[in-house]
């Protein structure tokens, strides 16, 4: 996916923040506002991590603050990226004690989310080694996408399309719908369905993808090139053989292979050398948070 789709700035950010705190917050923390009431003193706070990980969304943090209070500062020690062990310190905080505790669960919520994505993809990264790409999929959370696509970046990985207006992916209900419509074979349809993304987009340079599940549709990809072709859920050997092949009449035709990969598959699809990127759903979906602590000073 080309950069210019992902745009992670204060800017883009700002209104997931706003609606969380909003969501959060309500009519205001009762809690603190009884404790303190009309004192609110002031407070030095620090996030401590609780694992080793690899750090994402740190930025966040003086975003949320920022937008909590002017009096709240935030000194950042680490960056997105680097790797922190347990009980290293990310940043600290210092201001007004009941907007510190406001933004308190907000702040590690996504820095343990972000934090969580992108470790899990730099482990992945460094499984797969520098010749397989490690990319994410669209199965990310509802209005989460920015972040968690960024969080596969901060990680090692790559980000396929950031949704469904970058790039075209021919799947196997696009070629299913169009062969019952027309009464064709599903390789007809997909030869179909591939000549007409040509067509409409090959001037704007718009990636063109086929997810290939069967002969048919790998037919199809022999005969009308495409930019890549991802083969979904199918063993090492079919996946080698069909590999080979495709390198063979397209060299340039980048192989995804997706589909749910254990630890011997992962294996195997290294031992194939034809094979230029993995996509993983897990990436977003199936991650571990990582665990991180504010402390009060």
């Amino acid at each position: 996916m080309p950069s210019k789709y992902l745009k992670y700035t204060k800017k883009t950010v700002m209104p997931i923040i706003s609606s969380a705190i909003e969501e959060d917050l309500g009519a205001g923390d009762i809690t603190s506002l009884a404790v303190f009431g009309e004192e609110n003193p002031k407070a030095k706070a620090r996030i401590i991590a609780k694992d080793d990980a690899i750090v994402c969304g740190i930025d966040t943090v003086a975003w949320v603050y920022g937008l909590l209070s002017k009096k709240i500062k935030v000194k950042k020690r680490f960056k997105d990226g680097q790797s922190v062990k347990k009980g290293d310190v990310l940043c600290e905080i210092s201001g007004p004690a009941i907007q510190i505790l406001i933004g308190e669960r907000l702040s590690l919520n996504l820095i343990s989310y972000m934090s969580g994505i992108a470790t899990m993809t730099r482990q992945y990264v460094e499984l797969f080694g520098k010749k397989i790409d490690v990319m994410d999929t669209r199965k990310t959370h509802p209005n989460m996408r920015l972040l968690q696509k960024y969080a596969v970046k901060v990680g090692g990985g790559k980000n396929h399309r950031m949704g469904l207006y970058d790039q075209v992916l021919i799947k196997d209900n696009h070629i299913d719908i169009l062969a019952k419509a027309r009464n064709i074979t599903r390789r007809d349809a997909a030869i179909l369905a591939i000549q007409r993304a040509k067509a409409k987009y090959a001037r704007k340079k718009i990636l063109i993808e086929v997810e290939v599940d069967d002969e048919e549709v790998f037919e199809a990809v022999l005969k009308e090139k495409v930019d890549i072709v991802m083969l979904d859920n199918m063993p090492i050997a079919r996946i080698r053989k069909l590999a080979k092949i495709l390198k063979y009449h397209h060299p340039r035709t980048q192989i995804e292979v997706s589909g749910k990969l254990s630890k011997a598959h992962i294996s195997g699809i290294k031992s194939v050398k034809e094979i230029d990127r993995v996509s993983l759903g897990r990436l977003t979906h199936s991650f571990k948070i990582v665990d991180y602590s504010m402390t009060i000073e």
